[in-house]
């Protein structure tokens, strides 16, 4: 009879062969000298497709946009992989030029009241040119009225907003 699930073998072949493909730096995931990539929990789908996550961190300091994804077929070949980042971190700064207390200045301006920021933690940026970057969460109102809750990501050498997202 045949079965939709997949196998515990399928999920180990698949977590063997993204390892292995890690490890050898492949060109496509982007991994730089200094990168570490962190193998999280594997994931099966139905035919025996495994997708297995990896975040990545560049001398310890988180990489937005660098989690990569390695998928495998039932028998752990490889069957695509994803990353967002276009460039390697080689080279990517990892003192801040501008202080957090600049940093959260700048994200809380992205609301309208009552903004209040988390402390600010240091990231490299990777989704466009890798740069180390000032992650604050602010929350607050809107010019609408409305509560919102944001990343925002500013540039830790100019103190200038790279991007926000609302979570």
């Amino acid at each position: 009879a045949r079965t939709d699930k997949p196998s515990p073998s399928a999920r180990s072949k698949a977590e063997h062969t993204a390892a292995a493909l890690v490890a050898s730096k492949a060109p496509a995931l982007r991994i730089g000298k200094a990168d570490k990539m962190i193998a999280e929990r594997t994931i099966s789908s139905t035919r025996g497709l495994q997708y297995v996550p990896y975040r990545r961190t560049y001398h310890g300091l988180a990489v937005v946009g660098g989690d990569s994804v390695v998928v495998t077929d039932a028998r752990g070949q490889v069957l695509a992989t994803s990353v967002a980042q276009k460039y390697r971190t080689d080279g990517v700064a990892t003192k801040a030029r501008v202080s957090a207390a600049h940093a959260a200045a700048v994200a809380k301006r992205l609301v309208a009241k009552q903004a209040r920021t988390a402390t600010p933690t240091r990231v490299v940026y990777a989704l466009g040119t890798p740069r180390l970057a000032w992650k604050v969460q602010v929350a607050g109102v809107t010019k609408k009225g409305e509560y919102t809750a944001i990343d925002a990501y500013v540039d830790a050498a100019s103190g200038t907003l790279i991007s926000s997202r609302e979570k």
